[in-house]
């Protein structure tokens, strides 16, 4: 009875989460549609009015400024639109190592900037697996970012793949030496909006989550606070 009453209690939670996702959908079509139609109108004002000054010129330096936030708020649309409403993952056979250094090579000019060692233990023999390569590179790339951003100046990356014994499925983890994540907050890292940071609005652990949930998968993290925190995506070999 006590497992009827568990499971039971699993599908509500999962119906009201299916209705807040569907009615966040609509909410997120909507907003798509009145924020970036005057954000296009600004967009084109902008590069009408740029061709007015010449480089250097002070009130250059301040459309500049205007191109950035415009930047900035299309860029706050788009992931507001990949946490509410995803697309249904083109899934194809993928090689998840390939994936990774694609991502890792992204990140490190950043990386050798603030001189943080990205540092890979790859199994070679991990097999491919079905799934979105567009959708798992932008969640392999927003992990990364993330543990870059809480390295403040010196530090090392650590990636890992492996296949789990127990049930075949494919592990990738994330390990940082960055400023770790505080107990209260660390239940808190993938609601939406939720952040820390100068930067960023919230939405990119959000994005990670939808994606491997999407894919049939989990994502987990650990972290202490000073010391780092670890990101683990673990996906089934066929979603």
């Amino acid at each position: 009875e006590r497992k009827q009453r568990a499971k039971l209690r699993e599908a509500q939670e999962e119906l009201i989460r299916a209705n807040k996702f569907k009615i966040l959908g609509e909410l997120a079509s909507g907003m798509a549609h009145e924020i970036r139609n005057p954000l296009g109108s600004i967009q084109g004002a902008l590069e009408i009015i740029k061709g007015d000054y010449k480089e250097g010129d002070k009130k250059s330096e301040f459309i500049d400024i205007l191109f950035r936030e415009f930047k900035r708020l299309n860029r706050v649309v788009t992931d507001f639109l990949s946490y509410a409403r995803p697309t249904k993952p083109a899934l194809v056979n993928c090689d998840l190592n390939q994936l990774l250094q694609e991502s890792l090579s992204i990140i490190k000019p950043e990386a050798d900037k603030k001189k943080i060692a990205l540092k890979t233990h790859l199994n070679p023999k991990l097999p491919q697996v079905q799934a979105d390569p567009y959708q798992i590179k932008q969640a392999f790339l927003n992990l990364l970012l993330n543990s870059l951003q809480s390295i403040e100046n010196s530090g090392e990356i650590s990636v890992t793949s492996r296949v789990e014994a127990q049930n075949g499925w494919l592990t990738i983890e994330f390990k940082d030496t960055g400023k770790g994540i505080s107990t209260e907050n660390l239940d808190k890292v993938f609601t939406p909006f939720f952040t820390t940071k100068k930067e960023g609005i919230g939405l990119g652990l959000g994005i990670v989550e939808r994606i491997v949930q999407n894919h049939n998968g989990k994502v987990l993290v650990e972290s202490q606070e000073g010391r780092g925190t670890v990101f683990t995506i673990k996906l089934p070999q066929k979603v």
